[in-house]
């Protein structure tokens, strides 16, 4: 279904996982939220309900509110209080908080001169990279918890702005066209933007699994899972990309991807990694055929490997130390 609404924007690996995340979706608590919400707000801005404009909006929203069903958020405001009391009103969430306020607010602006200049694509890319990694290694490190519920809230914005785009045809979707197409890489040439969301949904999703498998009250440390997004995309993949593109001579076999990139990137992950793990107490041994598996797959991988690296990773990852 969705490579015949978005012909150009799904692989056939994005293609299983959304269908796949849709579906689990769909036999989870949806129904603790009003289903006629999401009506009275295409109503309220009067979007035609189409097929194809549904669609855009559902995979995301419906994710969403399993989060949020599933953390049980909204279900009582008991619970809505307490967990307000016991993650987001303690100094170290508020600085937390600050810190990534700051880094959002640095992210606007150079996204705003970024569509006046001519600064260099890859550059831009790779800085927003970075700029996850900030925000995620912080979180992950401080409150994992409070990370998760403001990433699901982000990847909520980032469909809004999209369904925008989209279905509007004047100045503002021109506007956010102009500013938002640097940010879609070669393999993403549908009508739907879907880079910046796949790496969203690549860098969150190995958090939400372990949170989902975790009572919310009794998490404090991030499971080794959970750093497989920050590993394999905002370590890896970005040095992958910068040595390999720079001083990249050699190239693997059947692909465009460069020996010393791969070295670069499963160098510069491993050293995270042990990083990480001084602070934490893990043995670093045990994640490195997951980060070597991830490696590889970043070499000959054809689809986004935003989203199908990072799970991979995961799933080769301990679930525990």
């Amino acid at each position: 279904m969705y490579t015949d609404y978005f012909p150009g924007t799904f692989s056939f690996g994005e293609t299983v996982i959304i269908s796949q995340l849709t579906t689990l979706v769909l036999f989870f608590q949806i129904a603790t939220i009003p289903p006629f919400l999401l009506l009275v707000f295409f109503l309220q801005f009067q979007i035609e309900l189409t097929v194809k404009r549904l669609a855009i909006a559902c995979i995301p929203t419906a994710y969403m509110i399993f989060l949020t069903c599933k953390f049980q958020l909204f279900i009582s405001y008991k619970l809505f209080i307490d967990y307000c009391n016991e993650f987001y009103l303690t100094a170290q969430a508020f600085a937390l908080l600050s810190f990534w306020s700051l880094l959002v607010t640095l992210s606007i602006i150079v996204v705003i001169i970024s569509s006046k200049s001519n600064i260099s694509l890859f550059s831009l890319r790779k800085a927003f990279h970075f700029l996850a990694f900030l925000v995620f290694f912080t979180g992950l490190l401080v409150s994992p918890v409070l990370l998760s519920q403001c990433s699901a809230l982000v990847l909520m914005a980032f469909c809004l702005v999209e369904l925008v785009r989209l279905c509007n045809n004047g100045q503002a979707g021109a506007y956010l066209n102009r500013i938002l197409n640097p940010f879609r890489s070669s393999l993403d040439t549908g009508r739907l933007l879907f880079t910046p969301i796949a790496l969203l949904l690549g860098m969150s999703l190995p958090l939400w699994w372990p949170l989902h498998e975790s009572h919310l009250s009794k998490l404090k440390t991030a499971p080794p899972r959970a750093w497989s997004g920050v590993l394999s995309i905002a370590v890896g993949d970005s040095f992958a990309a910068l040595v390999g593109k720079r001083w990249g001579k050699t190239r693997w076999p059947f692909t465009h991807k460069t020996l010393l990139g791969s070295f670069a990137s499963f160098a510069s992950q491993a050293f995270v990694w042990y990083l990480i793990c001084c602070h934490t107490q893990w043995n670093p041994i045990k994640a490195l055929p997951a980060i070597a598996l991830g490696t590889l797959l970043e070499a000959y991988t054809q689809q986004i490997d935003n989203l199908i690296i990072p799970l991979v990773v995961m799933s080769f990852m301990p679930s525990n130390q």
